[in-house]
């Protein structure tokens, strides 16, 4: 029964989320109306997820179809995949198969019984935050400049919202807040536990220890000037970061998602000989104030020179950022989303193109 119940769920929700877009709707109250709806059926979603079996498979951390963006033109199911100081593959990767995927990434084990569940990957990703986001990408790459509707501009929030944090980078980035909070903060070791999961949420969610990014910045650079190993240093101290980064990386990508709609929403062009390319972390995040500074940035949104940006495909970049997108401000942008695609802290890019400047500016870093 609940599976039926979610099967013709599924199906209204998309035909009306359609119809606003078709549409054009931008009245308040009846995008109001549509989020009633949208919470009902995420409501069911939830039910009928405990139906759901587990079973192994490989996760996409950048959607299958923003990869599919970058595909190769004569082949869409692949994808050339640039990894530092490796020679330009002769032929493009499995989109569905290689690219961007880990085994069982977004496994978690349940609190009642322990075992796996894919909740995260059936539902919050694959069928709410990719779902809907894909039809809104695929709009806005058809029709550029046309203006978009709050219910858009909320979808892209949500979704670039969980681009940024459900990547491998992000986690690489989240080890060292959760090092300079042990290190630093003197965060007790029992806060990093099921129990302390409501004070970590505070901590991250609202930033209730005061965390500086450029401290945090700092922490690390000096850090890594001395050579050590972060990831052992982590592990000496917690045997189970893993799963406490798995369960906070769902608060902050819902804490940013406000943040981010508040931002202006723009595309952006690229122009020749550039194009974008697909960083290993999915989005691109800048300061204004800093555009040297590349990484770790933290996720304070409501930072006003704070940018987000999130490559749609070679010819268009998503941009969230604060007063008018001035030719000045464009440059910018456009420069940062190009050249901060190849300063990657994790290990690939992905393009359509078999391009030099791609593996001379890896082979560069």
């Amino acid at each position: 029964m609940l599976y039926k119940l979610n099967k013709y769920n599924n199906i209204f929700i998309e035909k009306l989320f359609i119809f606003f877009i078709k549409n054009r709707i931008k009245n308040y109250y009846l995008t109001k109306y549509f989020y009633i709806v949208f919470s009902i059926y995420q409501y069911i979603d939830i039910k009928t997820s405990t139906e759901i079996k587990f079973k192994d498979e490989r996760n996409h951390y950048i959607p299958i179809f923003i990869l599919n963006n970058f595909g190769i033109k004569t082949n869409s199911g692949e994808i050339y995949q640039y990894e530092k100081d490796k020679k330009i593959p002769s032929k493009g990767v499995s989109i569905k198969k290689e690219a961007a995927n880990i085994e069982n990434y977004y496994a978690t084990n349940k609190l009642d019984d322990g075992r796996l569940s894919n909740f995260i990957e059936k539902i919050l990703f694959a069928n709410l935050a990719e779902k809907f986001g894909a039809l809104v990408i695929k709009n806005l790459i058809e029709n550029p400049n046309q203006s978009l509707i709050p219910l858009e501009e909320n979808i892209l929030a949500t979704h670039s919202a969980f681009q940024y944090v459900r990547t491998p980078a992000f986690a690489e980035q989240l080890k060292i807040y959760i090092l300079y909070l042990l290190e630093i903060k003197k965060v007790p070791r029992e806060v990093f536990s099921n129990k302390g999961k409501d004070e970590l949420r505070k901590i991250f969610e609202s930033n209730s220890l005061n965390i500086d990014d450029d401290e945090v910045r700092n922490y690390f650079i000096d850090q890594m000037s001395k050579n050590i190993d972060m990831h052992k240093v982590l592990a000496s101290k917690l045997d189970n970061s893993n799963a406490i980064m798995k369960c906070i990386f769902m608060s902050i990508g819902t804490s940013i998602i406000k943040p981010l709609f508040d931002k202006k929403i723009s595309i952006i062009e690229a122009k020749d000989p550039f194009f974008f390319i697909m960083p290993d972390s999915g989005t691109i995040i800048i300061d204004t104030k800093e555009p040297e500074c590349r990484w770790p940035f933290g996720w304070n949104f409501m930072r006003k020179t704070k940018v987000l940006l999130l490559p749609l495909s070679p010819e268009r970049c998503l941009v969230f950022h604060e007063g008018k997108l001035d030719n000045t401000l464009s440059e910018l942008f456009r420069n940062c989303a190009i050249g901060s695609s190849y300063y990657q802290y994790f290990r690939y890019i992905y393009s359509d193109r078999k391009n030099t400047l791609v593996q001379n500016n890896l082979n560069n870093l």
